[in-house]
């Protein structure tokens, strides 16, 4: 316990006494390291992000915290280049195969360094100082936790696929996208190209676009899986409204370049998802899965919200590590993955007690008319029920695929609807024909 008191407060403080030797001068325009830049007024660098205030920045250290420290990482993920310089103009080497920009000092290096970054995005860029091996040990640790992390993601994501495959529920796939767009965005924010020498601007483009993906999928997924078809209108209207004001957003960013179109596209798509599950929370406040809903509610709210707008301005509400995060992202996937699996067998229930209940009230009306075909019963029954229930002409025809013992995919791909459209329908021919699915489920 005394060891780890002792790393830490070293660690605490050696933070503090690096952040007092670290100043900074701002510049718009990019320039050569010449006698202008070491004659600057630098001032002391209190913070590490400075938001949308988007240029080049010239750090000057004046010592190193450390003297077995010989190695400065610049930790953002949005920084499109660093050099380094002695005091001499000599050039600070930068080390390969690593997540962040980092530059090697030589012992014999002349004091003070400075260093010139260029953040095109959010100006985020904490300066951490290692020596080599320890840069090389944290990293091994960082990539083995991302390893898990992703693989998790990934094995979530086939096996999404594979429902889809054996189920043909259009949920699972839906969601699956959705996964690895969020997969995409959680590695670029993790900086995990960079590692590998993606380091063109197109990329950071890619990122936004996972980013509107999100949102996309996002919001058909819990389209399909609530089933807004038919409800809450208003609520619809104001999700397509911040869903199509994120994409010119996007847009604009793509043809204006300015950062603050990329915040506000965050927004507007934070703004889509907050609408989306508001409207899906008070759909189903009187269903068994309220409590998995507000959970999912909860967790994605915080994330989406700290991911993708605070995060732009150098906020957090709960100052959470990335491995505490992963954390939380696994155990929403895992709540949702079940509250799929659970409305697919609950799907399947509801067709099971609809085709018992039109045997049994056929097997009634065989009782009371031996002198007929089953076929002819099964006829006169559905014609009744299409008379005396006012049932639409796709009701009709899906009650009668459901009497003949046709599955809702087989349905759904005969008459080329939906399997949220097929649900909504079945919805209604249960409210219809006055079967109580509760009842039926129960004795089954």
């Amino acid at each position: 316990m005394r060891y780890w008191c002792t790393l830490y407060l070293t660690f605490f403080f050696g933070i503090i006494h690096a952040q007092d030797k670290l100043c900074y001068v701002y510049a718009d325009k990019d320039s050569a390291f010449n006698s202008q830049i070491q004659n600057s007024v630098f001032k002391p660098l209190n913070t590490f992000n400075f938001g949308l205030k988007n240029g080049y920045y010239w750090v000057k250290i004046e010592q190193l915290p450390n003297l077995q420290d010989n190695v400065i990482s610049i930790e953002g993920h949005h920084i499109s280049s660093v050099t380094g310089y002695t005091s001499t103009k000599a050039l600070l080497p930068p080390l390969k195969n690593v997540r962040y920009p980092s530059l090697y000092i030589n012992p014999q290096a002349s004091f003070p360094l400075y260093i010139k970054i260029k953040v095109e995005h959010e100006a985020y860029f904490p300066i951490h100082f290692y020596s080599r091996s320890g840069l090389e040990s944290q990293q091994q640790r960082t990539l083995f936790s991302y390893g898990i992390f992703y693989g998790a993601l990934l094995f979530i994501c086939v096996i999404m696929i594979i429902l889809f495959i054996v189920t043909g529920e259009d949920n699972f796939w839906t969601y699956a996208i959705l996964l690895l767009s969020i997969g995409i965005a959680l590695a670029f924010r993790d900086n995990v190209p960079y590692l590998f020498g993606w380091k063109d601007s197109f990329y950071y483009n890619l990122e936004l676009a996972t980013h509107i993906l999100i949102g996309i999928f996002g919001g058909y997924f819990a389209y399909s899986f609530i089933d807004l078809g038919n409800k809450k209108a208003i609520g619809k209207i104001l999700i397509f409204i911040c869903a199509g004001l994120a994409m010119l957003s996007m847009f604009c960013y793509w043809f204006f370049r300015y950062f603050n179109f990329y915040a506000l596209a965050d927004a507007l798509i934070f703004l889509s998802i907050v609408t989306l599950w508001i409207v899906s929370f008070n759909i189903m406040k009187k269903s068994t899965q309220l409590y998995w809903v507000f959970g999912i509610f909860a967790i994605n709210i915080y994330f989406i919200f700290d991911f993708l707008i605070l995060y732009n301005f150098g906020y957090t509400l709960l100052d959470l590590s990335p491995a505490t995060i992963k954390i939380g992202l696994l155990v929403e996937m895992l709540i949702i993955c079940f509250t799929l699996l659970n409305d697919w067998h609950s799907s399947k229930q509801k067709t099971l007690v609809l085709g018992i209940e039109l045997q049994k009230r056929s097997e009634e009306v065989k009782l009371l008319s031996q002198y007929k075909r089953q076929d002819d019963i099964k006829d006169t029954y559905l014609e009744n029920l299409i008379k005396n229930n006012d049932l639409s002409n796709i009701e009709v025809k899906i009650l009668q695929m459901l009497s003949a013992g046709f599955t809702e995919t087989q349905i759904a791909q005969k008459h080329r609807i939906s399997t949220a459209v097929l649900k909504t329908t079945i919805n209604s021919l249960y409210v219809k024909i006055g079967i109580d699915k509760n009842d039926e489920i129960d004795k089954i």
